[in-house]
């Protein structure tokens, strides 16, 4: 008697260890029947996962292999079985006690949830083919089951474009609640199967990729601007999550009265541009302010001077730089210039002091309409702050369109620039004492003016076709004045001769040239001065 316990003992232990999934006598919770095209026993893995609700991804938990022999029969007929909460002697895989599984064998699945109550038995079979079946023969257990399903796995391709520096860039994107680092251009690939559809895919905007900041744009493939998507149905997808790069632009101003322009928005301080994008840089001609007209002159953009009002700046790259800068001269609008009412008397013009201490000298000119033509404007004298007035013996005052038509200009200096204000004629009729002289005998009268300090000016500026180009000498000398393009091609010679001392003008007729900004130049003695100016058509 002894000696047969010995030996059932002895037939229990081999049949427990055989391929470590055969079923035993025991009991067990989850029995699995696999077979072959013909019913027979079919050795075959059993695999579970579970469900990662942060990734939307189904994770291994536990495998096993049943047996290529049937133990027990009817409803009890298995070749491998699965023990819940604990371990037993033979079975391929124990299960937790609760929760969700996902129990895979081929490309077949069944879905088991705990609901609550006895755990009991549940039994699987799985037919090979010649059509691949998976069913859930009985359940008296405490898990709900649903299935069966048939095993897709679908591939979504994931990628990051940061940009024109795109192909040396790695970053974030994100799949469902999981940030995957490191992604470039060439793109993850991840994997999900079609039962855990819909995932949601999203970029992160502003991330920091290779020393710039990156601004979302949208989904390459469909131009979607929705940072964050839904994939749905399963299906295999390809997203790439498209940015531009964030590169500085620094703005400056020589002056605070100018106004600069990106895209026709005014600046006022430093922003961003984007690779991406085109921008049209503009700035305000002038501005009036205390006393003083602020004009624009150039822009200096990445260290290089640019004369006209605006550029372009297409897809930058790279920290961008723009200053922009003004030149001062008198402002007119508060000068005010008017004369004495009194007919038959000299004419007396009459000014306001420039509310900026630094203009502080005033040019009186006059010029004549003669046979409907105004001849040379005459400098007739110059005057410091706080005189505000100059009587002219040469013309008595007349009525309104009597006699001739003259036109008076307080020309103001700035002193801290060395700049005139623009011409500002004003409107008068007078009766000649005297015939009026013809211009050899003006430049005499302009001589007989000695300015104190070399000038140089034009006006108008900008200009069509032509200007007039005001200059002084204190000193007699030789003297040259020349006009340059941009290129620092000599365009045209306006003067070449000795001159005395004195104030002069020259006209420059530029109707044969091409809109743009050109230089003109003065030499006379040890002075050379250069000023710009534009025409413009």
């Amino acid at each position: 008697m002894k000696g047969a316990k010995i030996f059932l003992l002895i037939i229990f232990i081999l049949l427990s260890q055989i391929n470590n999934a055969r079923p035993t006598l025991m009991q067990w919770e989850i029995g699995f029947k696999t077979m072959n095209s013909i019913g027979g026993a079919l050795s075959t893995d059993v695999t579970v996962y579970t469900f990662n609700s942060t990734s939307r991804n189904l994770e291994f938990y536990t495998s096993g292999t049943t047996a290529s022999q049937f133990v027990g029969s009817g409803n009890d007929e298995t070749n491998g079985f699965a023990d819940v909460g604990a371990g037993g002697i033979g079975e391929m895989f124990t299960l937790g006690q609760g929760g969700t599984y996902y129990i895979r064998i081929g490309n077949k699945y069944m879905i088991i949830s705990y609901g609550g109550g006895a755990y009991g038995d549940m039994r699987f079979s799985y037919y090979s083919g010649p059509t691949e079946s998976m069913n859930l023969d009985y359940n008296n257990s405490g898990y709900s089951v649903s299935g069966p399903y048939t095993w897709s796995e679908k591939t979504i391709v994931l990628a990051n474009d940061f940009g024109s520096d795109k192909t040396n860039c790695y970053g974030n994107i994100h799949l469902n609640s999981v940030t995957i680092p490191n992604v470039g251009l060439i793109g993850t690939t991840q994997k999900r199967e079609a039962g855990t559809f819909p995932h949601t895919i999203a970029g992160e905007d502003n991330q920091n990729v290779y020393n710039y900041y990156r601004k979302w744009r949208n989904w390459s493939e469909d131009g979607i601007t929705a940072i964050s998507r839904s994939l749905s149905p399963a299906d295999n997808y390809s997203y790439t999550a498209k940015y531009a790069k964030q590169v500085d632009a620094t703005i400056s101003k020589n002056y605070s009265y100018g106004s600069l322009y990106i895209n026709n928005n005014e600046v006022t301080a430093s922003q961003y541009f984007y690779d991406d994008e085109q921008y049209t840089v503009s700035a305000s001609y002038g501005r009036a302010s205390g006393g003083l007209l602020y004009e624009y002159d150039h822009f200096v953009y990445n260290g290089s001077n640019i004369y006209t009002t605006y550029f372009q700046i297409n897809n930058p790259t790279s920290s961008q730089t723009i200053s922009v800068y003004y030149n001062r001269r008198p402002d007119n609008t508060n000068l005010n210039i008017w004369f004495d009412p009194t007919i038959n008397q000299p004419i007396v013009v009459h000014w306001n002091d420039n509310e900026n201490l630094a203009v502080n000298s005033y040019q009186i000119w006059r010029r004549v309409k003669l046979n409907n033509v105004w001849q040379y404007p005459v400098l007739l004298t110059t005057f410091g702050r706080g005189v505000q007035t100059y009587t002219d013996n040469d013309f008595l005052r007349a009525n309104f369109k009597e006699h001739t038509a003259l036109q008076y200009d307080v020309r103001q200096y700035f002193s801290t620039d060395g700049t005139y204000s623009y011409p500002y004629w004003t409107d008068v009729y007078g009766l000649e004492l005297s015939i009026v002289p013809n211009k050899d005998i003006i430049n005499a009268q302009l001589l007989n003016e000695i300015p104190t300090s070399y000038s140089l000016t034009n006006y108008p500026n900008p200009f069509n076709p032509s200007t007039t180009i005001n200059y002084q000498l204190p000193e007699s000398g030789y003297v040259t004045i020349k006009v340059y393009d941009m290129l620092g091609k000599e365009i045209a010679t306006l003067v070449n001769e000795s001159k005395n001392a004195g104030s002069y003008n020259v006209h420059f007729d530029a109707s044969k040239l091409t809109s743009g900004v050109y230089v003109y130049t003065i030499t006379a003695n040890n002075f050379i001065q250069s000023k710009k100016m534009l025409l413009v058509k």
